[in-house]
């Protein structure tokens, strides 16, 4: 993602690249990071401070991007990085079970969808 422009363009870029991941992932159970933090976000130990030390920094790359948006005028002034981290997280940990579990065909086109509309960006229809 180094690429693109720091900003609205990165996190574009970051939200498509998940959904790609994760629409066609290299594991069987999908996402290895969205699986493990459904095992393990309850029990203590090694394994769940790895995981939460993986999301949090992924969080952490978020926001930069998102502050980074808001400081260059591609996103609203009033807005709430850490709010919008979460909300773009929770659509792609969402995803896995959507389509593991499910077997919704439809899980990355909508998540890409609702991920842009957390950002205010128009998305293509579906």
């Amino acid at each position: 993602m180094r690429h693109l422009r720091p900003g609205l363009e990165r996190l574009l870029g970051i939200c498509a690249s998940w959904v790609r991941y994760a629409d066609s992932p290299s594991l069987a159970g999908g996402c290895f990071i969205a699986a493990a933090s459904f095992e393990w976000d309850g029990r203590p130990g090694p394994v769940h401070d790895a995981v939460a030390a993986c999301t949090a920094r992924w969080r952490r790359v978020l926001i930069a991007e998102i502050e980074t948006a808001v400081a260059a005028g591609e996103l609203a002034a009033d807005t709430d990085p850490a709010q919008v981290a979460f909300s773009l997280d929770a659509l792609a940990a969402g995803m896995n079970p959507a389509r593991q579990l499910h077997g919704d065909t439809r899980a990355a086109a909508w998540s890409l969808r609702a991920m842009r509309a957390v950002l205010g960006v128009p998305a293509p229809a579906i």
